[in-house]
């Protein structure tokens, strides 16, 4: 019996479908600005309907987190490379420094270095901004 309630667990995280997001957490006690520079024929909703003039503005106060979300799925390698095809540029504005991503290779990788892979196959992009 208690076999199967582990077994039926395990299912249950295996099959639920992650959600599709992009965190950036604010750990500073500053504020910071995130910034998404689109391509003007950018074809991802999500971002089209947050951007004004093509690009997304996130705003935190300290210790904030803010969230992009595209609804479920995983961040598969094709997933991240599409979404480089999307955005031009990414800009980190703290207090103290600005990091600025310019290239597809550096989105790209800025990406993957922050996806985090969960047990059930899915994954998040998590920013941490310290």
């Amino acid at each position: 019996m208690r076999r199967l309630f582990f077994l039926l667990i395990a299912l249950l995280l295996i099959s639920c479908d992650p959600p599709h997001s992009i965190s950036f957490i604010n750990k500073t006690n500053t504020y910071v600005s995130v910034e998404l520079e689109l391509f003007p024929d950018a074809e991802n909703y999500t971002l089209q309907d947050l951007a004004v003039e093509n690009v997304v503005i996130l705003y935190m106060i300290p210790n904030e987190t803010r969230n992009i979300h595209f609804g479920i799925g995983t961040w598969s390698d094709e997933e991240i490379e599409e979404f480089g095809n999307t955005v031009k540029t990414i800009k980190i504005e703290t207090e103290h420094y600005t990091k600025t991503y310019k290239t597809k290779n550096a989105i790209i990788s800025f990406l993957k270095e922050n996806r985090h892979k969960f047990l059930s196959g899915g994954a998040e992009i998590k920013t941490e901004i310290e």
